[in-house]
C-alpha cells in the first residue's frame, strides 16, 4: 500500500501492529509494537512509503505496519501488560484471603 492510500484509509492515531525489524513470517521472535500512528504516511527518499508510530524513534515502512481493529489492538495491549507484570492486578476484596 502506498502512502496516499494509507492516509485515505487510516487517519493519524490508527491502532496498528508495527514491525521495526522483520515481519513475523520472517522472524517470529522479532519485535512487534502494539501502537498507534503518530503521523501521516509519506514517501521517504522518493522510494519508501513510511509512517511514524508512538513509542518508536524512527519511521517504519508501510510494508511493516498492519492496521488492526480496536478490539484486537486492546487485547494485544492487555496481553503485553500481562507479560510485563506476570499477571493482571486483582482488585482488593476479591479471591481468597491472604494468610
Amino acid at each position: 500500500m502506498n502512502a496516499e492510500t494509507f492516509n485515505r484509509l487510516h487517519p493519524v492515531g490508527t491502532p496498528v501492529f508495527a514491525y521495526p525489524g522483520c515481519r513475523p513470517q520472517d522472524d517470529a521472535n522479532d519485535e512487534r509494537l502494539v501502537t498507534r500512528t503518530r503521523s501521516k504516511a509519506e514517501v521517504l527518499g522518493g522510494h519508501t512509503d513510511v509512517v511514524w508510530v508512538d513509542g518508536h524513534d524512527a519511521c517504519i515502512a508501510l510494508t511493516h505496519v498492519d492496521p488492526v481493529p480496536l478490539d484486537e489492538w486492546e487485547q494485544a495491549r492487555t496481553a503485553e501488560a500481562v507479560r510485563e507484570l506476570g499477571a493482571l492486578p486483582m482488585p482488593l476484596g476479591h479471591g481468597e484471603p491472604v494468610r
